[in-house]
């Protein structure tokens, strides 16, 4: 009580007070709200050698030891405290998809199975996109038990995820090829193709002896799809991962692993929205080719792509390709494109651990949010001198891709894929999504010494001295901080911002000294410090 009564000494009673009436300093925009690790304010005692501020949520809700991976979150534009996310889930002992729903910024999840389609049933690979009006789509590779056809199916959610419709079909009932990895993209940019949906994907024969990217498109929402066009070569010649995006002028680009002797990234871009492509050509070469990492983890060197659409941007119309990649060990990197594809930027390092450390980054995604800043997570091995352990990081970048900010640990346990039961299906992405000052992450987490899907945010948007995060100074905010110091609230989240009232980069009694004589109206407003 030892706080409590220090107010009472001071007779500074918030009950008896004179509430200031003046506004105080509108929410800032945050370089980081993140507490640096380990930083300052780091509160918990560490687990396996580290824990940050931050909570890692569970998302999927079964108690088996089966697999979840291959994660995708999209945040809603319409309210940033909804968010979904997919994954793959093997739950029963087979491939599903699972669903999951936020709506309170990622603190709790619900979660359910997305309903095969005969005569499948067996679900993989899913994909998330949203609309500007808050619809989602979720798309699944789906696989027949036995030897059969496969489909590419989509479904739709116009309330937050908590219901699907019944599929419509990109392509169904394939028996001469299979389908593999497909991945979309929509059209929000404004231009003459808004609105229109694309699917890549990478076609098989059916014995396996050719390959290639195929691409169909949707002009009605995804109810009816074209018929498939190739965008690469089609044949033996080895190509797989293909990721789409649109440029504000609806251009559309569509790159992909290219395992040819010299390994690359290989491009391709239609500008009759998706009718037909031009000739492929390269956007970066690559040091290696897809190849397991220590612990029989399954890597390729795949574009993680995205086109800066948002007017507000300095950097609109920019085209990012986030990859792994390295010949000692694996990096993420960053290269860009101001003209279309046609020129490429000098490779980035996006992770700041010393080169050729012989630790492993890997399974990178970015996000680019409405002001144009690039947010990344991947898997990092930095941790564990052994090259075993990962972690989740995060990094962003606000000056389009040429430099990249402090990198953060954002689980709170590492990851040890040796207790996961085939490690080699330990998935082969990850998601983010980045809105309004909000950043959600889902990726795959071994604590619990099997496969599960985890999320973490970041709110990068604060108040100073809103210690209990209602977006709002009011005087329950002292008596949160005061609940805080005698261990009946929990660390105010983010610690050390939102909660240093008199920007000192410290939470102690001062911050409720200082809040209490600006609603007395004797003090300032609180103030942000800049804590690095």
């Amino acid at each position: 009580m030892i706080y409590r009564a220090m107010i009472l000494a001071t007779g500074i009673l918030l009950a008896h007070s004179n509430i200031n009436s003046e506004p105080a300093d509108p929410v800032k925009y945050y370089p980081l709200a993140l507490v640096p690790y380990p930083g300052p304010g780091k509160i918990g005692e560490p687990q396996d050698g580290i824990i940050t501020s931050l909570d890692n949520i569970k998302i999927n809700s079964d108690q088996t030891a089966e697999l979840q991976n291959e994660e995708v979150v999209c945040i809603s534009p319409l309210d940033p405290d909804i968010a979904v996310a997919v994954w793959r889930d093997f739950r029963f002992g087979y491939r599903r998809v699972g669903v999951g729903r936020t709506t309170d910024g990622g603190r709790t999840w619900t979660d359910a199975l997305i309903t095969p389609y005969p005569p499948y049933d067996w679900q993989s690979d899913p994909v998330l996109w949203v609309d500007r009006e808050g619809t989602f789509y979720v798309s699944t590779l789906d696989l027949y038990s036995g030897d059969g056809p496969s489909g590419i199916a989509i479904y739709k959610s116009t309330d937050n995820g908590a219901t699907w419709t019944d599929p419509t079909w990109a392509v169904q009932e394939q028996y001469d090829y299979f389908e593999d990895k497909q991945w979309f993209g929509m059209d929000q940019t404004g231009g003459p193709g808004d609105g229109n949906i694309y699917c890549v994907w990478d076609r098989f024969a059916a014995d396996y002896s050719a390959t290639g990217i195929v691409c169909v498109n949707s002009t009605d929402g995804g109810v009816t799809f074209s018929e498939p066009v190739n965008v690469s070569a089609y044949g033996p010649s080895y190509v797989q991962w293909p990721t789409v995006t649109c440029d504000p002028q609806s251009n559309v680009y569509v790159a992909w692993y290219d395992h040819r002797s010299l390994a690359r990234i290989s491009m391709a871009i239609s500008d009759d929205f998706g009718q037909s492509f031009s000739t492929p050509f390269t956007a970066t070469f690559l040091e290696s080719a897809f190849h397991e990492l220590n612990g029989d983890i399954l890597c390729f060197p795949y574009p993680a792509m995205a086109c800066d659409v948002n007017p507000q941007s300095d950097n609109l119309g920019r085209l990012y390709i986030i990859y792994p990649d390295g010949g000692f060990d694996w990096d993420i990197w960053c290269v860009y494109s101001d003209d279309g594809g046609e020129s490429w930027s000098d490779r980035v390092r996006v992770n700041d651990d010393p080169f050729e450390n012989g630790c492993d980054q890997f399974h990178p995604w970015l996000a680019i949010d409405e002001a144009g800043v690039i947010h990344v997570c991947f898997l990092d091995r930095r941790d564990d001198p052994a090259n075993m352990l990962y972690n989740l990081y995060y990094t962003r970048s606000t000056d389009g891709g040429e430099t990249w900010e402090e990198n953060h640990r954002i689980s709170t346990v590492s990851s040890d894929p040796n207790h996961a039961a085939l490690a080699g299906l330990l998935g082969e992405y990850i998601g983010i999504s980045a809105w309004q000052g909000e950043v959600q992450m889902v990726w795959t987490d071994i604590r619990n010494l099997n496969q599960d899907a985890y999320s973490a945010r970041i709110r990068a948007a604060f108040l100073a001295g809103d210690a209990n995060n209602t977006e709002e100074l009011l005087s329950s905010d002292v008596d949160y901080l005061v609940g805080y110091f005698e261990g009946v609230n929990q660390v105010p989240d983010p610690p050390i911002w939102r909660a240093d009232a008199n920007g000192d980069c410290l939470i102690d009694a001062a911050d409720v000294t200082y809040l209490v004589a600006y609603f007395r109206g004797i003090g300032l407003a609180p103030v942000d410090g800049d804590c690095n």
